[in-house]
């Protein structure tokens, strides 16, 4: 296995954001994957490759939301905490604006961020993002099943194919 890019924090209120920077340039794009743990985005080629290709003109950063990857686990999960979350990774990094791309839930957190503070997105690129929720009950029935069955071979297979 390659090198990981070392994993920085953020604060955001009480929570501990993971992130990492990758690359140099002018400008910034910061980068809101869905599901997913930094160090182990690095593990898959592709996704390596997208990485080292956006990192070679710009700065990128990449962001776990609360609740993601190396980020702390709050027993609450909102999309404004998400959003709070990627604008501390922002002022951590004294990132006046930036080009932020989301995907699906990411996507969702990104765009309110946009409409939020439209002085700090540059650009906004969303992929997939997720269309309004049903009922909160299906919403926190959801949360309880990734709590329990995250990991679990079959249960990731069915959110590959939903996705798909």
């Amino acid at each position: 296995m390659r090198d990981i890019p070392d994993v920085r924090y953020a604060r955001s209120g009480g929570v501990a954001v993971a992130y990492q920077v990758v690359g140099e340039g002018d400008r910034t794009l910061v980068f809101v994957p869905f599901l997913s743990s930094l160090a182990t985005l690095w593990e898959l080629r592709q996704a390596r490759e997208f990485f080292e290709q956006l990192s070679r003109e710009k700065r990128l950063v990449l962001v776990n939301p609360r609740g993601m990857g190396l980020s702390d686990r709050p027993r609450t999960l909102t999309l404004e905490g998400w959003m709070d979350d990627i604008r501390s990774v922002l002022d951590e990094e004294r990132i006046e604006r930036a080009t932020v791309f989301g995907v699906a839930d990411g996507a969702n957190a990104s765009l309110l961020l946009a409409a939020t503070y439209p002085e700090r997105v540059e650009r906004l690129i969303l992929h997939r993002p997720f269309q309004k929720a049903g009922r909160v009950d299906d919403a926190l029935e959801w949360v309880r099943q990734v709590r329990e069955h995250w990991g679990e071979r079959e249960f990731l297979t069915g959110i590959a194919r939903h996705l798909n």
